[in-house]
């Protein structure tokens, strides 16, 4: 793990452009059997081409990040998506594309499924002056937006104190 050096401005953008959803219900595949599924399917030459071109994408990512060219960045999340969900049949179903392809008609640029098996969360990417119609959109969806902060320590989480 490298820490990137990116400006404050650039984080408290990104930071505003990206937005988290909850995926609706449990997925029904384990994250260990989605991982040895990608490991047996890299025995695959396509799949060890897309792997390859995911990778790249990522380096590329990461400088779009640190220039602070945050649409590109946001384009870039999309195919990755595009090439991840490629790498296994286990990855995504018909429930996480169609959420998907909502989001990217109603102002996502793209984004990128956390978590694996047993539930999940997508995080998109969306410029700010499609902010408002987006959640709007997901919201009739019955997905609402959940809040996040990034942190320098890791994860940190807390619980809210009783009003005693």
């Amino acid at each position: 793990v490298h820490s990137l050096k990116i400006s404050e401005n650039i984080m408290l953008e990104i930071e505003e452009n990206l937005l988290l959803y909850k995926l609706p219900k449990a997925r029904s595949i384990d994250g260990d059997s989605i991982h040895e599924d990608q490991k047996e399917a890299m025995k695959n030459e396509e799949i060890n081409i897309r792997v390859r071109k995911a990778v790249d994408l990522c380096y590329s990512m990461k400088e779009q990040l640190i220039r602070g060219d945050l649409k590109d960045f946001g384009s870039s999340l999309d195919t990755a998506w595009k090439l991840k969900s490629q790498f296994s049949t286990k990855i995504s179903n018909s429930e996480i594309d169609s959420i998907y392809k909502y989001a990217i008609k109603n102002g996502a640029l793209g984004g990128k499924l956390l978590g694996a098996g047993g539930g999940g969360f997508f995080l998109f990417y969306v410029n700010p002056l499609d902010k408002h119609f987006f959640k709007k959109a997901m919201k009739e969806r019955d997905l609402k937006a959940k809040d996040f902060l990034f942190v320098e320590n890791g994860m940190q989480s807390w619980t809210i104190r009783d009003k005693d």
